[in-house]
C-alpha cells in the first residue's frame, strides 16, 4: 500500500521547483495577476490576460466553485447583452472575482490609479516619487467629462489612445520605482567592482533586471555584491526588503552554451557579502571591505 503523507510547501519550496508543473504554471499566472491588477487591468482585459496565461476553462469552473460564486456565474450568463459563451463568461467571472478580492487585499491601490489618472488628465504629465516626469500632453487637449470620459468626436477618434495614456498614467510611477532599485543597484556596484579592480562588469539594463558579464574567479563575490546593493535599504521603501534573482550562464563555448545561454541561466543564491569577501581576501590576499550603499 502507498502512503502518502502530506506536507506543508514553504516558498522556498515553490522557488525550488518553479520550472516544473504545475508550479510553473501557478507561477506564470501569479505574475499574470499580480503586474496586470497592479496596473489597474479592466476586468475584460484582465479575463483575456488570464486565458493567455494559461488559465483554463476548467480552472476557471474549479474557481467558481471554490468561492461558491456559481450563482453569479448564471446571473451573468443569463443578463448578458453581448451574448457571450459559457466559456468567456466564466472567465469574466473568475476576472471579476479576483480583481475585486485582489483590490480588496491592496487598500489604497484603487485610489492611487485614480489620483494618478485625475493629475495626468489636469496637468498632461505624471511626476514620479524620485523626480522622473512622464508626460502625457495629448490628454490636456481631450474633451472629457465630469466622470472623467471622453465625449464628442475624442470619443469617436481616440478612444484606444485615451486608454493607452491614462494606462501610462498610472503605470510609470511604479515602474520607476523598480528602475529606481535597478539604477541604484547598477551605480553602486560599479563603484565596487571599481574600487576592487575587478574584471566583472554591467552591460545591460531592463525595467527591474540587469545584465553581467562576469569573470569566472569572481563568480561568488560579484554576486553577494550585487544582491547586497539590491537589499540595501532606500526610500521610499525603507523596512521593505528588497532582493535579486541570479541566473547565470556559461557561454564560454559551444559545449555550455547548449545547456545554458543568456537569459536561460542556473539559479544561484548569492551568499552574504561579508562571507564573499572573507573567502576572497583570504585567497587573494587583498582587504576589501564592504562599507554599505550611496542613496
Amino acid at each position: 500500500m502507498l502512503t502518502i503523507k502530506p506536507q506543508t510547501l514553504t516558498v522556498s519550496d515553490f522557488i525550488a521547483n518553479k520550472e516544473y508543473q504545475p508550479f510553473k504554471k501557478w507561477r506564470t499566472i501569479s505574475k499574470t495577476i499580480n503586474f496586470g491588477l497592479l496596473f489597474g487591468c479592466s476586468a475584460g482585459r484582465f479575463a483575456t490576460m488570464l486565458e493567455m496565461s494559461g488559465f483554463t476553462e476548467l480552472d476557471c469552473e474549479d474557481y467558481i466553485k471554490l468561492t461558491n460564486n456559481t450563482q453569479f456565474y448564471n446571473t451573468t450568463l443569463a443578463s448578458s447583452s453581448k451574448r457571450m459563451s459559457p466559456k468567456e463568461t466564466k472567465f469574466l467571472v473568475v476576472a471579476t472575482l479576483m480583481r475585486n478580492a485582489f483590490f480588496d487585499g491592496y487598500k489604497g491601490l484603487q485610489a492611487r490609479i485614480k489620483r494618478e489618472q485625475d493629475f495626468a488628465l489636469t496637468h498632461g504629465y505624471v511626476r514620479t516619487w524620485h523626480g522622473p516626469v512622464r508626460h502625457l500632453s495629448e490628454l490636456r487637449y481631450m474633451k472629457v467629462n465630469s466622470k472623467g470620459n471622453l465625449v464628442g468626436a475624442d470619443r469617436a477618434l481616440y478612444s484606444k489612445m485615451f486608454a493607452h495614456l491614462l494606462n501610462n498614467a498610472c503605470n510609470s510611477t511604479v515602474q520607476s520605482m523598480e528602475s529606481r532599485v535597478a539604477f541604484a543597484t547598477w551605480h553602486n556596484t560599479a563603484l565596487y567592482l571599481k574600487e576592487w579592480n575587478l574584471k566583472s562588469f554591467i552591460w545591460n539594463n531592463i525595467h527591474d533586471s540587469l545584465d553581467f558579464c562576469i569573470y569566472k574567479p569572481e563568480l561568488e563575490l560579484v554576486l553577494a555584491l550585487a544582491g547586497a546593493c539590491a537589499s540595501w535599504e532606500r526610500p521610499p521603501v525603507k523596512g521593505i526588503h528588497m532582493s535579486m534573482d541570479f541566473e547565470v550562464a556559461d557561454i564560454q563555448d559551444q559545449a555550455h552554451r547548449d545547456n545554458t545561454y543568456y537569459k536561460a541561466g542556473v539559479g544561484i543564491d548569492p551568499i552574504p557579502i561579508e562571507e564573499a569577501l572573507e573567502h576572497w581576501n583570504t585567497k587573494y590576499g587583498t582587504h576589501y571591505t564592504w562599507h554599505g550603499c550611496e542613496s
